[in-house]
C-alpha cells in the first residue's frame, strides 16, 4: 500500500515539477534580458559621459554586471586590446558562441545579444547612442511583455500539470 502511495506522490511531484521548469524557462528569458538591458544603459553612459574607448567600456561595464556576461564583456575587451585584425564583430559573434555553450539562453536573447554587437558597430557616437536608445525600448517592450506572458501562464501551466500529475495517478490506480 506504500508503495503505490510513494509512487502516486512520484507521478504528482514529477508533473508538478515539468511545470516548474517550463515556468523557470520563462523567468530566465526575462533575467537574461534584463542583464542586457544593464549592459546597454551601462555602455550608453559611458559613451555619452565618459567618451571612452569601446575596449575600455567594455572593461568597465563588466565589472558591475553578472556572470556568464561579465566574463563575456571581458573576453572581448582583452581581444579588442590585442589587436589581432577583427572587427568587434568578429569578436563579439566568436563570444558569443562561447556565450551560447555556458548558458541555457533562448534564441531570442541570443539575438538580442547579436543586435547590440550590430549597434556597437557604429562610428559615429550619435549613431551609437540613437541605434542604442532604440534597442533599449525594444527590450522593454519585450521584457514587458514576456512579464505579462509569464504572470498570465504561470498559473495555468502549474495548475495543468498538477492535474495531470492527478490524472495519470488515477489511471494507475
Amino acid at each position: 500500500m506504500w508503495a503505490y502511495f510513494i509512487a502516486g506522490l512520484m507521478v504528482i511531484s514529477g508533473a508538478f515539477g515539468f511545470g516548474n521548469a517550463i515556468c523557470l524557462d520563462l523567468k530566465n528569458e526575462i533575467y537574461n534580458l534584463k542583464i542586457q538591458r544593464k549592459i546597454l544603459f551601462g555602455i550608453e553612459r559611458e559613451i555619452v559621459y565618459l567618451h571612452r574607448t569601446l575596449e575600455e567600456i567594455f572593461e568597465i561595464v563588466s565589472l558591475k554586471i553578472e556572470r556568464p556576461y561579465d566574463h563575456f564583456l571581458m573576453s572581448v575587451s582583452e581581444q579588442m586590446k590585442m589587436r589581432n585584425g577583427e572587427g568587434l564583430w568578429e569578436l563579439w559573434s566568436k563570444n558569443i558562441d562561447i556565450l551560447k555553450a555556458q548558458v541555457n539562453c533562448s534564441k531570442k536573447v541570443i539575438d538580442n545579444l547579436q543586435q547590440i554587437g550590430k549597434v556597437l558597430g557604429y562610428e559615429d557616437d550619435k549613431a551609437q547612442i540613437g541605434a542604442i536608445k532604440i534597442l533599449q525600448s525594444e527590450m522593454d517592450k519585450m521584457i514587458e511583455e514576456l512579464e505579462i506572458q509569464r504572470s498570465q501562464k504561470e498559473k495555468l501551466i502549474k495548475t495543468l500539470s498538477l492535474l495531470s500529475g492527478v490524472f495519470l495517478l488515477i489511471l494507475f490506480i
